[in-house]
């Protein structure tokens, strides 16, 4: 084949991709996301797959309705709509910082089975999903240091988490993404390991509906933004 018709062919294949996300309900990600992995392939030549922002294992209606039905959750609209069009968000190997662990159905269910039991998922609520992403082991939450009993109780029932991003602290914290049960919208909550007042009083102010909620598409684009201009930063 011609130099100039596999330019041609390029160019198509590249054009009709960018018309198939200007119709995809959540464009703003994808757009968001294309540009962190350009970004990956800029600053990692040789290792850019390391950092990469995945879309994969996308849910069926009926794998949906049988999740929300064996775990007794009900997810939100846009949420329904993320696990059929996108299915997950992950790095497909760095887990430290600037990534994302945002959990496929599948991948939720093998959480509940994990081995052993102490290590396992106990359920997706705010608290729940903290404690599992530190492998069920962090004494001051297990306990009554921070939050009282019915201060977890209400994080827990009130607030189901779909999963965690990092920015810039190597493992030391994360932002879990969650939603409102009573109105569907989403929010952030930052627990790091080295400022547990601002975690209390951030989650007490959550528990009082006095932050600020808002879409999931709304969220992960600028969770996106923000974990690629820390990559930016560290790697100049």
């Amino acid at each position: 084949m011609k130099p100039s018709n596999i330019i041609i062919l390029i160019f198509v294949a590249h054009s009709l991709k960018i018309y198939s996300q200007s119709l995809h309900p959540f464009k703003s990600i994808l757009h968001s996301i294309d540009v962190y992995n350009t970004a990956c392939e800029s600053i990692f030549p040789n290792r850019d797959d390391f950092n990469k922002i995945m879309i994969e294992d996308r849910a069926t209606d009926t794998q949906i309705q049988r999740f929300e039905s064996s775990h007794q959750v009900q997810f939100p609209s846009e949420l329904k709509l993320f696990y059929s069009q996108l299915g997950s968000m992950k790095n497909k190997i760095n887990q430290d910082s600037y990534c994302f662990e945002i959990f496929s159905l599948d991948e939720l269910e093998k959480g509940f089975e994990v081995k052993p039991v102490q290590l396992a998922l106990k359920s997706m609520g705010l608290l729940d999903m903290i404690l599992y992403s530190w492998g069920n082991n962090r004494e001051e939450l297990l306990g009554q240091q921070v939050l009282d009993s019915d201060q977890k109780n209400t994080l827990n029932h009130q607030y189901t988490c779909i999963g965690w991003y990092r920015d810039d602290t190597v493992l030391e914290s994360a932002y879990y993404i969650f939603f409102d049960l009573q109105d569907g919208k989403f929010g952030t909550l930052l627990f790091d390991q080295d400022d547990i007042e601002s975690f209390k009083n951030d989650a007490i102010s959550i528990i009082h509906h006095k932050a600020a909620f808002t879409s999931l598409e709304n969220i992960l684009t600028a969770a996106v933004r923000q974990t690629m201009n820390t990559m930016i930063e560290w790697n100049k």
